[in-house]
């Protein structure tokens, strides 16, 4: 599939929330040396990662605008199609330096981690497998207000 940033438009192809020219403006912004000496290939790339994190990770208050769309966003909040968010633009671009040098999430899978392998009757033993939940308050941060608060997190307010 080509890339193909989302408009506002709900695309059924759509396959990142922003394009290239905005992610470079906004790395640019913040001296991020990283995401320019990237070739726009990789770029292009990383963007779908970010965006394909983003809506696999997060559930977002309202409902797609359309049955046909491809993305989680443009979102319906009962008043009509909603524009992407800047905040969303935002954390997509974040997401996208780190996906151009690591896995934003990796699979953890006890194959090819085994401790001990016995032959004469089949007995395999793995080493524990450590889920490490990579925790990324920034972009928490940024979809505060497209998401749900979790639990605990939530605000209180006195009256």
């Amino acid at each position: 599939m080509a890339f193909s940033p989302e408009t506002g438009t709900g695309s059924s192809s759509a396959n990142s929330y922003i394009d290239v020219a905005f992610a470079d403006t906004f790395h640019s912004d913040r001296g991020n040396a990283a995401w320019a000496s990237a070739d726009n290939a990789s770029k292009q790339a990383a963007l779908v990662k970010a965006t394909d994190y983003l809506d696999q990770t997060f559930s977002f208050l309202g409902e797609r605008a359309t049955e046909a769309q491809a993305l989680e966003f443009p979102r319906d909040y009962g008043d009509g199609k909603q524009p992407l968010p800047a905040k969303l633009k935002q954390a997509t671009a974040v997401l996208a330096l780190e996906a151009l040098t690591k896995d934003l999430n990796p699979s953890l899978s006890p194959e090819g981690q085994i401790k001990r392998k016995k032959a004469d009757v089949l007995e395999k033993e793995y080493f524990e497998v450590k889920r490490t939940v990579t925790i990324r308050p920034k972009i928490e941060g940024l979809l505060s207000g497209l998401i749900p608060p979790r639990s605990g997190n939530a605000r209180v307010v006195r009256a």
